[in-house]
C-alpha cells in the first residue's frame, strides 16, 4: 500500500512524540492504530464486495449466454414442437 522505511517510520514516530508529547503519546498511538484498522477493515470489506459482485457478473453473462443458446436451439425445433414447449411453460 505505501511503500515507507523503517528510517522514515523511525523519522516520523520522532517528529509525533515531538509534537504531541511523552504524556499524550501512547492515546495518540491507540488512536492512530485504531484508525488504521478501520480503514484496513473498510477497504477489507469494499473488496470482498466488490469480488462478489464480479462474481455476480460473471454469472449472469453466463447465464445469458446459455439463455441465448437455448433459444437457438428452441428456435430450430419443429414448429408443432416448439408451440407444444410455449403450451407447457407459458
Amino acid at each position: 500500500m505505501f511503500s515507507i522505511s523503517f528510517g522514515e517510520l523511525c523519522l516520523v514516530m520522532l517528529v509525533a512524540l515531538l509534537v504531541v508529547g511523552p504524556d499524550r503519546w501512547p492515546e495518540t498511538l491507540r488512536t492512530i492504530f485504531k484508525a488504521v484498522r478501520t480503514v484496513r477493515h473498510a477497504m477489507d470489506s469494499t473488496k470482498a464486495t466488490l469480488n462478489r459482485q464480479l462474481a455476480l457478473d460473471a454469472l449472469r453473462a453466463e447465464l445469458n449466454d446459455v439463455d441465448i443458446k437455448l433459444q437457438e436451439v428452441v428456435s430450430s425445433l419443429s414448429p408443432a414442437l416448439q408451440h407444444y414447449l410455449k403450451q407447457r411453460h407459458g
